[in-house]
């Protein structure tokens, strides 16, 4: 007896939910995809990437470049005297 009511209460839930078996496959789907794409994903970011961390960038001519932009962003600027206003 008790089989029975089992064999129902699972009939029941999937008449109320027929999507079930859908979602199941979609997301086994995910599942396998998502199995190739990580390794490939920290293949590239290990690997291939590993070239543009391990750059070294001179400081030295950086800040001097950045100064040079600092000033000559303040010197294109027009200048106002307090009789302007």
């Amino acid at each position: 007896m008790s089989q029975v009511a089992k064999d129902v209460c699972t009939f029941l839930r999937w008449t109320t939910e027929p999507e079930h078996d859908q979602r199941k496959r979609m997301g086994l789907k995910l599942l396998m995809w998502s199995a190739i794409l990580v390794p490939l994903v920290y293949y590239m970011k290990r690997h291939r990437c590993s070239v543009l961390k391990s750059r070294k960038i001179d400081s030295i001519q950086t800040t001097k470049i950045r100064q040079h932009n600092f000033i000559h962003c303040f010197q294109s600027l027009p200048v106002y005297s307090s009789q302007d206003y």
